[in-house]
Protein backbone atom coordinates (compact mmCIF):
# COMPACT_ATOMS: atom_id res chain seq x y z
CA UNK A 1 0.00 0.00 0.00
CA UNK A 2 2.91 2.38 0.64
CA UNK A 3 4.13 1.88 -2.95
CA UNK A 4 0.65 2.62 -4.22
CA UNK A 5 0.38 5.80 -2.15
CA UNK A 6 3.81 7.01 -3.29
CA UNK A 7 2.76 6.48 -6.89
CA UNK A 8 -0.50 8.34 -6.34
CA UNK A 9 1.29 11.23 -4.65
CA UNK A 10 3.84 11.32 -7.47
CA UNK A 11 1.06 11.94 -9.97
CA UNK A 12 -0.34 14.68 -7.78
CA UNK A 13 -3.64 12.82 -7.52
CA UNK A 14 -3.97 12.77 -3.75
CA UNK A 15 -7.39 12.55 -2.21
CA UNK A 16 -7.00 16.16 -1.11
CA UNK A 17 -6.49 17.57 -4.61
CA UNK A 18 -9.06 15.26 -6.19
CA UNK A 19 -11.83 16.25 -3.81
CA UNK A 20 -10.97 19.95 -3.69
CA UNK A 21 -11.07 20.27 -7.50
CA UNK A 22 -14.10 18.10 -8.22
CA UNK A 23 -16.45 18.78 -5.31
CA UNK A 24 -19.20 21.25 -6.16
CA UNK A 25 -22.29 21.95 -4.12
CA UNK A 26 -25.74 22.58 -5.52
CA UNK A 27 -25.48 26.28 -4.68
CA UNK A 28 -22.47 26.50 -6.97
CA UNK A 29 -24.41 25.88 -10.15
CA UNK A 30 -28.11 26.38 -9.38
CA UNK A 31 -28.02 29.83 -10.98
CA UNK A 32 -26.30 28.69 -14.16
CA UNK A 33 -23.48 26.68 -15.63
CA UNK A 34 -20.49 28.97 -15.10
CA UNK A 35 -19.02 27.25 -12.03
CA UNK A 36 -19.68 23.77 -13.39
CA UNK A 37 -18.21 24.69 -16.78
CA UNK A 38 -15.04 26.00 -15.13
CA UNK A 39 -14.62 22.69 -13.31
CA UNK A 40 -15.25 20.68 -16.48
CA UNK A 41 -12.77 22.81 -18.46
CA UNK A 42 -10.05 21.85 -15.97
CA UNK A 43 -11.04 18.20 -16.22
CA UNK A 44 -11.12 18.23 -20.03
CA UNK A 45 -7.71 19.92 -20.18
CA UNK A 46 -6.14 17.17 -18.04
CA UNK A 47 -8.10 14.45 -19.86
CA UNK A 48 -6.80 15.62 -23.24
CA UNK A 49 -3.24 15.63 -21.93
CA UNK A 50 -3.71 12.08 -20.61
CA UNK A 51 -5.20 11.07 -23.98
CA UNK A 52 -2.52 12.56 -26.24
CA UNK A 53 0.63 12.52 -24.05
CA UNK A 54 -0.24 9.76 -21.62
CA UNK A 55 0.56 9.30 -17.93
CA UNK A 56 4.00 8.10 -16.88
CA UNK A 57 3.77 4.66 -15.31
CA UNK A 58 5.88 3.37 -12.40
CA UNK A 59 9.15 1.45 -12.72
CA UNK A 60 9.89 2.63 -16.29
CA UNK A 61 6.98 0.70 -17.73
CA UNK A 62 6.17 3.47 -20.20
CA UNK A 63 3.17 5.72 -20.62
CA UNK A 64 -0.47 4.87 -20.09
CA UNK A 65 -2.80 6.61 -22.55
CA UNK A 66 -6.28 7.17 -21.12
CA UNK A 67 -9.25 6.88 -23.46
CA UNK A 68 -12.56 8.25 -22.16
CA UNK A 69 -15.56 6.25 -23.37
CA UNK A 70 -18.62 7.58 -21.53
CA UNK A 71 -19.70 10.14 -18.96
CA UNK A 72 -21.59 8.45 -16.16
CA UNK A 73 -24.05 10.24 -13.94
CA UNK A 74 -27.69 10.87 -13.21
CA UNK A 75 -29.91 12.74 -15.65
CA UNK A 76 -29.72 16.21 -13.96
CA UNK A 77 -25.91 16.03 -13.93
CA UNK A 78 -25.75 15.07 -17.60
CA UNK A 79 -28.21 17.81 -18.55
CA UNK A 80 -26.11 20.44 -16.76
CA UNK A 81 -22.70 19.23 -17.93
CA UNK A 82 -23.68 18.82 -21.58
CA UNK A 83 -25.97 21.89 -21.84
CA UNK A 84 -28.86 19.70 -22.93
CA UNK A 85 -31.99 21.36 -24.28
CA UNK A 86 -33.72 17.98 -24.51
CA UNK A 87 -33.79 16.26 -21.13
CA UNK A 88 -36.36 14.75 -18.76
CA UNK A 89 -37.00 18.18 -17.20
CA UNK A 90 -38.32 19.31 -20.59
CA UNK A 91 -41.26 16.87 -20.56
CA UNK A 92 -43.84 16.97 -22.17
CA UNK A 93 -41.76 18.84 -24.77
CA UNK A 94 -38.92 16.91 -26.49
CA UNK A 95 -37.26 15.14 -23.54
CA UNK A 96 -34.70 12.68 -24.92
CA UNK A 97 -31.09 13.46 -25.83
CA UNK A 98 -31.10 10.58 -28.35
CA UNK A 99 -34.32 11.22 -30.28
CA UNK A 100 -37.17 13.70 -30.63
CA UNK A 101 -39.68 11.85 -28.42
CA UNK A 102 -42.14 13.99 -26.48
CA UNK A 103 -45.52 13.82 -24.77
CA UNK A 104 -47.49 15.17 -27.71
CA UNK A 105 -47.04 14.02 -31.32
CA UNK A 106 -44.01 11.72 -31.02
CA UNK A 107 -45.17 9.33 -28.29
CA UNK A 108 -42.24 8.57 -25.99
CA UNK A 109 -43.93 5.43 -24.59
CA UNK A 110 -44.56 3.82 -28.00
CA UNK A 111 -42.74 0.48 -27.85
CA UNK A 112 -43.62 -0.72 -31.35
CA UNK A 113 -40.77 -1.43 -33.77
CA UNK A 114 -42.14 1.24 -36.13
CA UNK A 115 -42.55 3.85 -33.38
CA UNK A 116 -42.11 7.38 -34.75
CA UNK A 117 -39.41 8.32 -32.25
CA UNK A 118 -37.15 5.54 -33.55
CA UNK A 119 -36.96 7.23 -36.95
CA UNK A 120 -35.71 10.44 -35.28
CA UNK A 121 -32.85 8.83 -33.31
CA UNK A 122 -29.54 10.73 -33.41
CA UNK A 123 -30.78 13.15 -36.08
CA UNK A 124 -30.58 16.46 -34.18
CA UNK A 125 -28.03 17.26 -31.47
CA UNK A 126 -29.66 17.75 -28.05
CA UNK A 127 -27.49 20.60 -26.75
CA UNK A 128 -28.10 24.26 -27.40
CA UNK A 129 -24.66 25.69 -26.58
CA UNK A 130 -21.14 24.29 -26.58
CA UNK A 131 -20.00 22.40 -23.48
CA UNK A 132 -16.36 21.87 -22.48
CA UNK A 133 -17.07 18.13 -22.71
CA UNK A 134 -17.52 18.46 -26.48
CA UNK A 135 -13.74 18.93 -26.77
CA UNK A 136 -13.09 15.34 -25.70
CA UNK A 137 -12.52 12.80 -28.49
CA UNK A 138 -16.02 11.49 -29.22
CA UNK A 139 -17.58 14.19 -27.05
CA UNK A 140 -19.75 15.52 -29.86
CA UNK A 141 -21.70 12.25 -30.08
CA UNK A 142 -24.80 11.58 -27.98
CA UNK A 143 -23.58 8.05 -27.30
CA UNK A 144 -20.93 9.57 -24.99
CA UNK A 145 -23.70 10.07 -22.40
CA UNK A 146 -23.88 6.73 -20.58
CA UNK A 147 -27.21 5.07 -19.86
CA UNK A 148 -26.90 4.64 -16.10
CA UNK A 149 -28.77 1.44 -15.24
CA UNK A 150 -28.89 2.35 -11.55
CA UNK A 151 -30.71 5.65 -12.06
CA UNK A 152 -32.87 4.47 -14.96
CA UNK A 153 -33.98 1.25 -13.26
CA UNK A 154 -33.37 1.00 -9.50
CA UNK A 155 -34.05 4.71 -8.99
CA UNK A 156 -36.26 4.94 -12.06
CA UNK A 157 -38.87 2.81 -13.76
CA UNK A 158 -38.39 -0.25 -11.52
CA UNK A 159 -38.95 1.90 -8.43
CA UNK A 160 -42.10 3.31 -10.03
CA UNK A 161 -43.16 -0.25 -10.82
CA UNK A 162 -42.83 -1.62 -7.27
CA UNK A 163 -44.54 1.44 -5.74
CA UNK A 164 -47.47 1.07 -8.15
CA UNK A 165 -47.71 -2.68 -7.63
CA UNK A 166 -47.87 -2.38 -3.83
CA UNK A 167 -50.57 0.30 -4.03
CA UNK A 168 -52.50 -1.66 -6.66
CA UNK A 169 -52.48 -4.78 -4.47
CA UNK A 170 -53.67 -2.72 -1.51
CA UNK A 171 -56.47 -1.21 -3.61
CA UNK A 172 -57.67 -4.76 -4.42
CA UNK A 173 -57.87 -5.69 -0.75
CA UNK A 174 -54.61 -7.60 -0.31
CA UNK A 175 -52.68 -7.35 2.98
CA UNK A 176 -55.81 -7.02 5.11
CA UNK A 177 -54.91 -6.99 8.80
CA UNK A 178 -57.55 -8.93 10.81
CA UNK A 179 -56.84 -6.80 13.87
CA UNK A 180 -56.16 -3.47 12.19
CA UNK A 181 -59.15 -2.95 9.93
CA UNK A 182 -59.50 -2.54 6.19
CA UNK A 183 -58.23 1.00 5.76
CA UNK A 184 -55.48 1.71 3.23
CA UNK A 185 -52.94 2.82 5.91
CA UNK A 186 -53.63 -0.41 7.81
CA UNK A 187 -53.10 -2.52 4.70
CA UNK A 188 -49.89 -0.68 3.88
CA UNK A 189 -48.64 -1.38 7.40
CA UNK A 190 -49.47 -5.06 6.98
CA UNK A 191 -47.72 -5.11 3.60
CA UNK A 192 -44.59 -3.72 5.24
CA UNK A 193 -44.73 -6.37 7.97
CA UNK A 194 -44.91 -9.05 5.27
CA UNK A 195 -41.96 -7.43 3.54
CA UNK A 196 -39.91 -7.34 6.75
CA UNK A 197 -40.69 -11.02 7.38
CA UNK A 198 -39.42 -11.81 3.89
CA UNK A 199 -36.22 -9.83 4.56
CA UNK A 200 -35.61 -11.72 7.80
CA UNK A 201 -36.14 -15.01 6.01
CA UNK A 202 -33.66 -14.06 3.25
CA UNK A 203 -31.27 -12.37 5.71
CA UNK A 204 -31.50 -8.97 4.05
CA UNK A 205 -31.65 -5.57 5.76
CA UNK A 206 -33.88 -2.93 4.14
CA UNK A 207 -33.33 0.78 4.62
CA UNK A 208 -37.00 1.72 4.23
CA UNK A 209 -38.78 1.80 7.62
CA UNK A 210 -42.46 1.73 6.64
CA UNK A 211 -44.98 1.86 3.79
CA UNK A 212 -47.36 4.82 3.81
CA UNK A 213 -49.51 6.89 1.48
CA UNK A 214 -47.15 9.83 1.91
CA UNK A 215 -44.13 7.64 1.21
CA UNK A 216 -45.71 6.44 -2.03
CA UNK A 217 -47.13 9.91 -2.85
CA UNK A 218 -50.50 8.21 -3.16
CA UNK A 219 -52.67 10.63 -1.23
CA UNK A 220 -55.65 10.49 -3.60
CA UNK A 221 -56.93 8.15 -6.34
CA UNK A 222 -56.01 10.87 -8.86
CA UNK A 223 -52.26 10.55 -8.29
CA UNK A 224 -49.82 7.94 -9.58
CA UNK A 225 -47.88 6.09 -6.85
CA UNK A 226 -44.20 7.01 -6.76
CA UNK A 227 -41.40 6.71 -4.22
CA UNK A 228 -38.02 8.11 -3.23
CA UNK A 229 -36.75 4.86 -1.66
CA UNK A 230 -33.14 3.82 -2.10
CA UNK A 231 -32.07 1.65 -5.00
CA UNK A 232 -31.17 -1.21 -2.65
CA UNK A 233 -34.74 -1.19 -1.32
CA UNK A 234 -36.10 -1.32 -4.87
CA UNK A 235 -34.17 -4.54 -5.44
CA UNK A 236 -35.43 -6.12 -2.20
CA UNK A 237 -39.06 -5.09 -2.69
CA UNK A 238 -39.02 -6.41 -6.26
CA UNK A 239 -37.82 -9.80 -5.03
CA UNK A 240 -40.47 -9.84 -2.30
CA UNK A 241 -43.29 -8.89 -4.68
CA UNK A 242 -42.32 -11.59 -7.18
CA UNK A 243 -42.26 -14.13 -4.36
CA UNK A 244 -45.66 -12.90 -3.13
CA UNK A 245 -47.32 -13.03 -6.56
CA UNK A 246 -45.89 -16.50 -7.19
CA UNK A 247 -48.18 -17.87 -4.48
CA UNK A 248 -51.37 -19.65 -5.66
CA UNK A 249 -53.49 -16.51 -5.95
CA UNK A 250 -56.24 -16.00 -8.49
CA UNK A 251 -54.54 -13.15 -10.36
CA UNK A 252 -56.35 -10.77 -12.69
CA UNK A 253 -54.86 -9.63 -16.01
CA UNK A 254 -53.11 -6.62 -14.47
CA UNK A 255 -51.36 -8.76 -11.85
CA UNK A 256 -50.41 -11.39 -14.44
CA UNK A 257 -48.79 -8.65 -16.53
CA UNK A 258 -47.10 -7.22 -13.43
CA UNK A 259 -45.75 -10.66 -12.48
CA UNK A 260 -44.30 -11.15 -15.96
CA UNK A 261 -42.82 -7.63 -15.94
CA UNK A 262 -41.24 -8.06 -12.51
CA UNK A 263 -39.76 -11.44 -13.36
CA UNK A 264 -38.31 -9.96 -16.54
CA UNK A 265 -36.62 -7.08 -14.74
CA UNK A 266 -35.38 -9.32 -11.92
CA UNK A 267 -33.83 -11.71 -14.45
CA UNK A 268 -32.31 -8.78 -16.35
CA UNK A 269 -30.69 -7.39 -13.20
CA UNK A 270 -29.38 -10.81 -12.17
CA UNK A 271 -27.84 -11.37 -15.59
CA UNK A 272 -26.15 -7.97 -15.83
CA UNK A 273 -24.81 -7.88 -12.28
CA UNK A 274 -23.75 -11.53 -12.05
CA UNK A 275 -22.46 -12.16 -15.58
CA UNK A 276 -19.29 -14.23 -15.82
CA UNK A 277 -17.53 -11.20 -17.29
CA UNK A 278 -18.73 -8.03 -15.59
CA UNK A 279 -17.56 -5.87 -18.52
CA UNK A 280 -18.69 -7.89 -21.54
CA UNK A 281 -21.74 -9.98 -22.39
CA UNK A 282 -21.43 -12.95 -24.71
CA UNK A 283 -23.75 -13.37 -27.69
CA UNK A 284 -26.03 -15.67 -25.69
CA UNK A 285 -26.03 -13.33 -22.66
CA UNK A 286 -26.82 -10.31 -24.84
CA UNK A 287 -29.76 -12.16 -26.37
CA UNK A 288 -31.07 -13.16 -22.93
CA UNK A 289 -30.61 -9.63 -21.57
CA UNK A 290 -32.60 -8.18 -24.48
CA UNK A 291 -35.27 -10.83 -23.98
CA UNK A 292 -35.61 -10.19 -20.22
CA UNK A 293 -35.67 -6.40 -20.56
CA UNK A 294 -38.08 -6.62 -23.49
CA UNK A 295 -40.41 -8.74 -21.38
CA UNK A 296 -40.46 -6.06 -18.69
CA UNK A 297 -41.11 -3.26 -21.17
CA UNK A 298 -43.98 -5.08 -22.92
CA UNK A 299 -45.73 -6.30 -19.77
CA UNK A 300 -45.28 -3.04 -17.86
CA UNK A 301 -46.95 -1.24 -20.75
CA UNK A 302 -49.73 -3.85 -20.77
CA UNK A 303 -50.38 -3.35 -17.03
CA UNK A 304 -50.46 0.43 -17.49
CA UNK A 305 -52.86 0.13 -20.43
CA UNK A 306 -55.20 -2.20 -18.53
CA UNK A 307 -55.30 0.14 -15.53
CA UNK A 308 -55.93 3.13 -17.77
CA UNK A 309 -58.84 1.27 -19.36
CA UNK A 310 -60.27 0.75 -15.87
CA UNK A 311 -59.77 4.45 -15.01
CA UNK A 312 -57.12 3.59 -12.43
CA UNK A 313 -53.83 5.47 -12.08
CA UNK A 314 -51.11 2.85 -11.65
CA UNK A 315 -47.88 1.99 -13.52
CA UNK A 316 -47.07 5.46 -14.74
CA UNK A 317 -45.26 5.70 -18.08
CA UNK A 318 -42.41 8.05 -17.18
CA UNK A 319 -39.53 9.43 -19.30
CA UNK A 320 -37.25 6.80 -17.76
CA UNK A 321 -39.44 4.13 -19.35
CA UNK A 322 -38.50 5.68 -22.69
CA UNK A 323 -34.79 5.75 -21.83
CA UNK A 324 -34.96 2.04 -21.01
CA UNK A 325 -36.43 1.47 -24.48
CA UNK A 326 -33.22 2.95 -25.88
CA UNK A 327 -31.20 0.59 -23.68
CA UNK A 328 -33.21 -2.34 -25.01
CA UNK A 329 -32.59 -1.18 -28.59
CA UNK A 330 -28.84 -1.14 -27.88
CA UNK A 331 -28.95 -4.76 -26.73
CA UNK A 332 -30.96 -5.83 -29.78
CA UNK A 333 -28.53 -3.99 -32.06
CA UNK A 334 -25.55 -5.92 -30.65
CA UNK A 335 -27.18 -9.35 -30.40
CA UNK A 336 -25.21 -10.72 -33.35
CA UNK A 337 -21.81 -9.65 -32.06
CA UNK A 338 -19.44 -11.97 -30.24
CA UNK A 339 -19.30 -9.56 -27.29
CA UNK A 340 -21.24 -6.47 -26.26
CA UNK A 341 -20.74 -4.06 -23.37
CA UNK A 342 -22.59 -5.05 -20.22
CA UNK A 343 -25.11 -2.26 -19.38
CA UNK A 344 -24.18 -2.64 -15.70
CA UNK A 345 -20.70 -1.27 -16.38
CA UNK A 346 -22.18 2.25 -16.45
CA UNK A 347 -24.21 1.72 -13.27
CA UNK A 348 -23.25 4.16 -10.50
CA UNK A 349 -24.00 2.37 -7.23
CA UNK A 350 -20.38 2.63 -6.06
CA UNK A 351 -20.22 6.31 -6.98
CA UNK A 352 -23.39 6.98 -5.00
CA UNK A 353 -21.93 5.15 -2.01
CA UNK A 354 -18.67 7.11 -2.28
CA UNK A 355 -20.54 10.41 -2.28
CA UNK A 356 -22.64 9.29 0.69
CA UNK A 357 -19.63 8.24 2.77
CA UNK A 358 -17.64 11.40 2.07
CA UNK A 359 -20.69 13.58 2.71
CA UNK A 360 -21.11 12.06 6.17
CA UNK A 361 -17.41 12.69 6.85
CA UNK A 362 -17.78 16.34 5.89
CA UNK A 363 -20.65 17.12 8.28
CA UNK A 364 -18.41 18.17 11.16
CA UNK A 365 -15.86 20.10 9.06
CA UNK A 366 -15.67 23.86 8.88
CA UNK A 367 -16.92 25.15 5.54
CA UNK A 368 -13.64 26.93 4.76
CA UNK A 369 -11.63 23.69 4.97
CA UNK A 370 -14.28 21.09 4.15
CA UNK A 371 -12.56 19.81 1.00
CA UNK A 372 -9.13 19.34 2.60
CA UNK A 373 -10.41 17.92 5.88
CA UNK A 374 -12.77 15.49 4.13
CA UNK A 375 -9.87 14.35 1.96
CA UNK A 376 -7.73 13.74 5.03
CA UNK A 377 -10.48 11.73 6.72
CA UNK A 378 -11.11 9.67 3.60
CA UNK A 379 -7.39 8.86 3.35
CA UNK A 380 -7.28 7.78 7.01
CA UNK A 381 -10.44 5.70 6.60
CA UNK A 382 -9.05 3.97 3.51
CA UNK A 383 -5.74 3.24 5.26
CA UNK A 384 -7.57 1.72 8.24
CA UNK A 385 -9.61 -0.54 5.94
CA UNK A 386 -6.44 -1.74 4.24
CA UNK A 387 -4.84 -2.49 7.62
CA UNK A 388 -7.92 -4.43 8.77
CA UNK A 389 -7.99 -6.39 5.52
CA UNK A 390 -4.30 -7.26 5.90
CA UNK A 391 -4.84 -8.68 9.37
Amino acid sequence: ESIFLKYVYKLGLTFRTKISTTLDFNQGYKGGNKTLDDIMECFVSEALEAYWKGVQGPYECGNFFLVFLRQEGDLPAQAKIWHLERSFTNFPNPMCCRCMADGYEIDFADLRLNATWRSTSYMIKPWGTTSPMHNLPGGTEEIFLAKDLFHLSNLGITRTFVASLICYLVSLGFFTDPDGGNSIPSRLNQAYRDFRDYCRMTRETPDIKHFSRDGFRWKTPTSFPESSMKGSDTRLILKWLMDFLSMPWSLNDVLLSALAAGNGMDAFHRLCFSAENRVWLSTAETHKAAEHLGSFMVHYYAAAKLCFGQRKLFFNLTPKYHYMLHLHDDLVLHEGQEYSINPAIWSTQMDEDYVGVTSRMSRSCHQSTVAFRTGDRWLVSTYQKWRCAAT
